[in-house]
């Protein structure tokens, strides 16, 4: 319980363990989400890529509502609750309820077209990411009030401006594999964790909650060394 279940029960920083062992299965995971893809016969396409993309916003803003505690027992959405339903909105767990809403949709979606109800699968797929992003987004918005608004634009801003300088090195030494907007939006997002991470450590008294995060804090009084060490391994 040490190393894993405190994790997720009092949503505590990541340890070595915990990270060392949600990384192998991080790897398994991949192949086998790569030999099922292959067995529906779903291609990776951009289109694809753009689909589950959505569900991405969907996790991250599902995350956001836990975060805001309406999840917590008893503050259920303005519901009386004694479970704590929580725990499955906070990492590891809320990677796995995510990976699962997705794969219902796409199969669901997978079938629709083979009957001849749906035309697209794919837009069928990505709608309802959309949809559930933008419900979370709504109930958000609708239940709490925004103190730093000003975040909203300065965690992308970072993120584009350094994403496009890449993209500009990325030229002038003739990487052309940066160019491309599948490996920049790749890298972007990236940035982007790494962004709302400075933002949050930096100026809105968050606590980092990954290993390296809190090592570079500890060590130099700052999380902006995040920004280099994504480029490097993402790179």
């Amino acid at each position: 319980s040490e190393y894993y279940i405190n994790g997720i029960a009092y949503d505590a920083p990541y340890n070595p363990v915990d990270t060392l062992t949600y990384a192998v299965i991080l790897v398994f995971c991949l192949f086998g989400v790569l030999k099922l893809l292959d067995r529906l016969k779903i291609s990776i396409d951009e289109k694809f890529i753009l689909a589950t993309s959505t569900y991405i916003l969907a996790g991250s803003s599902l995350r956001v509502l836990e975060d805001a505690n309406l999840f917590s027992p008893g503050t259920s959405l303005g519901a009386e609750s004694t479970a704590p339903v929580n725990y499955f909105f906070r990492a590891p767990l809320i990677y796995f309820v995510i990976f699962f809403a997705a794969l219902l949709s796409l199969i669901i979606s997978l079938q629709l077209s083979k009957k001849g109800i749906l035309k697209d699968y794919k837009r069928a797929y990505a709608s309802v990411g959309i949809v559930w992003s933008a419900v979370n987004i709504s109930i958000l918005l609708c239940l709490q009030t925004a103190k730093f608004a000003w975040v909203l634009l300065a965690v992308p801003a970072i993120a584009v401006s350094l994403t496009a300088l890449v993209y500009v090195a990325a030229r002038y030494l003739k990487a052309n594999f940066l160019r491309g907007w599948l490996n920049l939006s790749v890298l972007g997002g990236h940035l982007l964790d790494a962004s709302s991470t400075f933002m949050g450590v930096q100026f809105l008294a968050y606590e980092p909650k990954h290993v390296v995060e809190t090592l570079l804090k500890n060590y130099t009084g700052s999380v902006a060394g995040m920004f280099a060490l994504k480029i490097l391994v993402v790179v």
